[in-house]
């Protein structure tokens, strides 16, 4: 019996130690029913026990520890996931709205673009068509100074034909 309570004892979940107090009664009312040298057993099983008992509870609370650790931490991370995705999501809308307004100066930009070619094309047509009219021009006036000039000559040879 006390190799079974022993046993349980050791295998009892740590919610349950609360419930001790009645186990050790019930262990010790059954040594001194069967008058068990209870002195130099009681000593050393009890403190056998307590020194298990103590690594448990010092184990459970370090794990206990260490999980609340761990859940704090990963609060802390998936808060820091959170934030992250947040100022990406941010970053993302901002750039959104600029990709939609340089697509659309882009698009005004063409337009003008285009503009500016056809009227780049409009002046020069008209430049080349002026330096034609400009070269018609200067051999019109090469041909009127010739005919000018045949006609002082003419007048000039009338004049002393008389």
């Amino acid at each position: 019996m006390v190799n079974s309570i022993r046993g349980r004892l050791l295998d009892m979940p740590l919610c349950d130690i609360h419930g001790l107090d009645n186990k050790f009664k019930e262990l010790f009312d059954y040594i001194n029913a069967k008058n068990i040298d209870v002195p130099s057993f009681q000593e050393h099983d009890l403190k056998a026990q307590l020194s298990s008992l103590e690594s448990r509870l010092s184990n459970a609370a370090y794990s206990q520890k260490k999980d609340e650790e761990k859940i704090q931490l990963q609060r802390v991370r998936m808060d820091e996931i959170q934030q992250r995705r947040d100022e990406l999501r941010k970053e993302l809308f901002q750039l959104d709205e600029e990709e939609s307004k340089l697509s659309s100066l882009l698009a005004s930009s063409k337009d003008s673009l285009q503009k500016h070619v056809t009227i780049v094309q409009d002046l020069t047509e008209t430049h080349t068509s002026l330096e034609k009219d400009i070269t018609i021009a200067e051999e019109a006036a090469a041909k009127l100074e010739e005919a000018n000039k045949g006609l002082k000559d003419a007048h000039d040879s009338s004049k002393s034909f008389k």
